[in-house]
């Protein structure tokens, strides 16, 4: 399989080793001197890879990628356009914030930023599917330090974040029973108190009584 850059003839595999590289770090083998064996390596990784050039242009995607962004292919998926991309998704970070689509680390790595992995929950409006992605993403300079291109690495958490979710569901539940349980206790304590300290009160009555009488005789 041919690593290619369909979208930019002047793009060559050398400069995706060096994407590569900057994202995988000590990953990719040095071996790895064709297309061929940096094609396989790429599609080996389960986690997404994007390339995108300066322009947002995507010049590689691997499966990995099109499948998690919920595309039936990559050539679907590099045949989107940059509108039809922004439009397709919605994003939201772990605390429940919507991410802004300047924010992306795509983005910012455009902008020559190296921002920190994120996590995202993408929901497309298209299929109507959700999910959540650890997302990397790192530009690449050329000699002026221009950016030359971008590259995103998205890792599938999705049934991560649903563990997590169900694990706080339970435990949410679970200190729901503990404070509902706490709360009956506690009321039935108070009852308990309450008809010990009448019968006290009912005995202090009738040994007052008792002495009164005998006090009488």
């Amino acid at each position: 399989a041919d690593v290619a850059f369909p979208n930019d003839p002047k793009a060559s595999s050398d400069q995706l080793r060096i994407a590569g590289i900057s994202v995988f770090p000590g990953l990719l083998p040095t071996e790895a001197q064709n297309d061929a064996d940096l094609s396989e390596v790429l599609e080996a990784i389960a986690d997404g890879v994007i390339v995108r050039d300066a322009n947002r242009r995507v010049l590689y995607a691997n499966e990995a990628a099109a499948r998690l962004l919920g595309y039936p292919s990559v050539v679907a998926f590099m045949a989107t356009s940059d509108d039809e991309f922004d439009s397709r998704f919605d994003f939201v970070d772990e605390s429940g914030r919507i991410v802004e689509l300047e924010n992306l680390p795509s983005r910012r790595a455009r902008r020559g930023e190296l921002a920190p992995e994120m996590a995202l929950r993408h929901r497309n409006h298209v299929t109507g599917t959700t999910g959540w992605a650890l997302v990397k993403s790192r530009p690449v300079f050329d000699d002026q330090h221009n950016v030359r291109m971008t590259v995103s690495v998205l890792r599938d958490v999705t049934e991560q974040k649903r563990t997590e979710e169900e694990l706080r569901q339970a435990r949410d539940e679970l200190e729901r029973v503990i404070t509902e349980r706490t709360v009956k206790h506690a009321a039935a304590n108070a009852v308990l108190q309450d008809h010990l300290a009448q019968r006290e009160q009912s005995r202090n009555e009738v040994g007052k009584r008792t002495a009164s009488l005998r006090e009488q005789a």
